[in-house]
């Protein structure tokens, strides 16, 4: 909540690199992972973290991206939105990464079909102007 109203409180790179080591930890257990997403967007509003900081920036970008791909939707939706906030440059081939793989998952054999919906799904709301052609070519041949 802190990091909601007082985003610059947080935007130093030790607070940054333990909230990025938590994100590290969180492989098995799903409940961590989420508020501290969400944290990183607040932050990346305020100052993108990728651009303050770009050795974090590096760190932060695959982990967001796995959990965007074979994550719980929770997971999903929260990494999508701060990869959205915290990427500078190369945001248009981090996603277009993200929806290469999407593309593959999005079959009911697939066990992360959900996180697959989901992060497709937050894509289209968080950058509707930047890939709408490929969602919309995406849900018409596969959903």
């Amino acid at each position: 909540v802190l990091s909601f109203v007082y985003p610059a409180h947080f935007l130093h790179e030790d607070i940054l690199t333990q909230l990025i080591n938590l994100l590290k930890l969180d492989s098995n257990n799903n409940s961590i992972s989420p508020p501290i997403l969400s944290v990183l967007t607040y932050i990346g509003k305020h100052k993108p973290i990728g651009g303050m900081f770009p050795g974090l920036g590096s760190t932060l970008i695959p982990l967001c991206q796995q959990f965007a791909e074979s994550g719980s939707p929770k997971q999903a939706k929260h990494a999508v939105r701060c990869l959205h906030t915290n990427c500078t440059n190369d945001s248009d081939a981090i996603f277009d990464k993200v929806l290469e793989k999407i593309k593959e998952q999005l079959t009911f054999d697939s066990p992360h079909f959900r996180c697959a919906i989901v992060s497709l799904g937050h894509i289209a709301i968080n950058m509707p102007d930047k890939f709408h052609i490929p969602i919309k070519n995406i849900v018409s041949r596969k959903v």
